[in-house]
């Protein structure tokens, strides 16, 4: 194998979020702007879970969702976050009662990028805004699929919020469902002058198979540049 294809065979990191008009994404009246729970979203997040064998938790979101998800039956989300080991960072590491549930008290980008070289398939980020920032700010997230609501929250915590860096992004695809959310998958767009370590995520992305003339419902990552994550209620995986 050429160091191309080995640098080409890392895992990727993926970001999954819902987000309103507003950029608001953890908001306790999430139910009320996401009305939207019709086959094609449904589809979207069958499409991005098949392929996530690992998931990325914060600790908060792990709280909020230990409680609820071992009993649910909404599926396909209540299967796949039960069965996946799940990566819990913490400060405060002990025994976690969730099934498959692994503490870490190691910083995220660190652990993350030896993950990442790790056999396997791709790595999820549900939730867990503080971490999915982290990671997107270390250039170690490659994909980012996220649906946006047709509604404004008014007020919540936002997906994106202020830099102080201008970061550009590549639109893969984008799909309207029957209740007017949009699928929209992104990835962080490479230039010229970036560090040397974009060079092993535009192969790596520029290679992912499967990947049609017409794209493949996501925004996908080119470049170690950032973006900005989103939390989201347990209930409101679609």
């Amino acid at each position: 194998m050429t160091e191309t294809e080995s640098q080409c065979a890392t895992r990727r990191v993926m970001l999954y979020e819902l987000m309103s008009l507003d950029g608001f994404a953890d908001e306790p009246g999430e139910r009320e702007w996401l009305r939207d729970t019709g086959s094609k979203l449904r589809d979207f997040l069958v499409e991005t879970i098949a392929t996530q064998d690992a998931v990325l938790l914060g600790r908060r979101t792990y709280e909020k969702w230990a409680p609820y998800w071992p009993n649910s039956d909404v599926q396909p989300f209540a299967d796949f976050i039960n069965s996946r080991p799940k990566y819990v960072f913490t400060s405060s590491p002990g025994e976690l009662g969730w099934s498959n549930s692994h503490a870490v008290s190691a910083p995220a980008a660190s652990f993350v990028a030896q993950l990442e070289q790790t056999p396997g398939g791709d790595i999820g980020i549900h939730g867990s805004l503080s971490l999915a920032r982290d990671l997107l700010a270390a250039g170690l997230v490659d994909e980012l699929r996220l649906v946006l609501a047709p509604s404004l929250a008014g007020n919540g915590v936002r997906l994106f919020g202020s830099d102080d860096r201008l970061q550009r992004f590549d639109l893969v695809d984008a799909e309207r469902s029957g209740g007017g959310s949009l699928a929209r998958p992104l990835v962080p767009a490479c230039n010229a002058h970036a560090h040397p370590s974009m060079f092993r995520r535009t192969c790596r992305l520029g290679t992912y198979p499967g990947l049609g003339s017409q794209g493949d419902s996501r925004w996908r990552n080119r470049g170690r540049m950032g973006s900005r994550s989103l939390q989201r209620a347990p209930l409101s995986i679609v």
